[in-house]
């Protein structure tokens, strides 16, 4: 097989696949006490670079297949029992299939300087001080399957001088609509008084994607930081990102108080607001709703110190609407998208257009109850057979909240 069909093969690793690998990766933590935060719904979908509500449907189909079980347990980190997901026998057989050959085959890396090369994932594994498993080198290729170093080693992207950490969030692949919810940030950012603003709304509606467009619109002109919050980090977590962002900005006092850890949380947060001081920056914390009271409290009061400094911008997504008085901050509350928006999206999926002024009906422009309703990821084709399209679009709809509330 020659290098090119190589890297087809590389390339060509289904979500069921890589979730396989994953679990594979985490196999054996499981076994001593508390499982990994990893074994979770959200864990996949980060370690393997999709978006969480494309898990659901992935691990049902595995489960079915008797590939993959589910259990609830003591997560790591999580003070509730959780759903893990683990490898049945059959599930290991298949998973060292893939792995297998996957190993085979070549990926093709691009570099910062715009060169490429072909490397297995030995290669990649030895040349790169990350040593990536197979299942971080898939999540970091692009549409086209080449393997994007920056997010290999989730480096902070710099050009011209500016530092970009947008990329360590997944965003939608195509964005409708909010233009005026766009224009209203850029506006309460561009005040001299709008240092931070809060996108609140529910499960789904497009706060990070929102934010996320801003960040690509500002990245030419500001530096970006992104931090996506997660249950289980501790409140020296979103710190450690920072430190990292600020040195690649040329900025060291962060990571030097970071490495002595002698000045505590309120000293770290007093050396971040000395380096943003003279910084032009765009800072997004994603999902703050999601830390706990302590590591949250840290937040805000950063975002209080940082929002302070007059090069700063700082951008909160939510699904708390409290927390725009706690911070003194604009709120931006996201609703559901327009007619034409929604129309749009629903349109990209490929969905029968007959069928569009119900599921509007039903979501109310709600995104992503528009996109699994319109993909139908949330149902079996079994279940549907002999369904009205009024039943069939219901049973959808029905999932679609369930998947995104329950």
């Amino acid at each position: 097989m020659g290098a090119g069909s190589d890297g087809q093969a590389a390339k060509a690793a289904t979500v069921n696949e890589r979730v396989l690998l994953h679990l594979r990766e985490h196999s054996i933590a499981g076994e001593r006490g508390d499982y990994p935060p990893a074994l979770t719904q959200e864990g996949i979908a980060e370690a393997i670079g999709i978006r969480p509500n494309h898990v659901p449907r992935a691990v049902r189909r595995l489960c079915a297949e008797g590939l993959v079980g589910e259990r609830s347990a003591h997560v790591g980190g999580f003070a509730r029992r959780r759903k893990v997901y683990l490898l049945t026998e059959s599930g290991h057989a298949v998973a060292e299939e893939v792995r297998g050959r996957l190993a085979q085959g070549t990926f093709t890396v691009a570099f910062p300087d715009g060169k490429k090369d072909e490397l297995d994932a030995i290669e990649i594994s030895k040349r790169f001080a990350c040593k990536p498993s197979l299942t971080r080198i898939l999540a970091a290729q692009d549409d086209d399957g080449v393997v994007q170093l920056s997010k290999l080693e989730s480096a902070p992207t710099v050009r011209g001088g500016l530092v970009d950490f947008s990329s360590r969030f997944q965003g939608p692949e195509h964005f409708y609509g909010r233009a005026a919810e766009l224009a209203r940030l850029k506006n309460i950012l561009a005040r001299s008084d709008g240092r931070a603003a809060v996108i609140s709304g529910v499960k789904g509606i497009g706060k990070s994607a929102l934010a996320h467009r801003l960040a690509q619109d500002v990245k030419g002109e500001r530096h970006v930081f992104w931090h996506t919050c997660r249950s289980w980090e501790d409140p020296y977590a979103i710190v450690t990102t920072l430190a990292e962002f600020l040195s690649a900005a040329g900025k060291g006092r962060v990571k030097s108080s970071l490495a002595r850890r002698g000045n505590g949380i309120a000293g770290l947060v007093d050396a971040a607001a000395e380096d943003f001081a003279d910084l032009p920056s765009l800072l997004v914390i994603d999902n703050l709703f999601e830390l706990d009271e302590k590591a949250a409290n840290l937040c805000t009061h950063m975002v209080e110190k940082l929002a302070a400094v007059g090069c700063a911008k700082v951008v909160i997504t939510t699904r708390d609407p409290r927390l725009s008085e706690r911070l003194r901050a604009d709120e931006l509350r996201l609703e559901g998208l327009d007619r034409a928006s929604a129309q749009a999206l629903y349109d990209s999926l490929g969905a029968p257009k007959a069928e569009f002024d119900r599921v509007f009906a039903m979501t109310s422009g709600h995104p992503l109850a528009i996109e699994l309703i319109a993909s139908g990821e949330v149902t079996d084709p079994e279940d549907e057979k002999g369904l009205t399209t009024e039943e069939r679009l219901m049973m959808r709809s029905l999932r679609a909240f369930d998947v995104i509330f329950g």
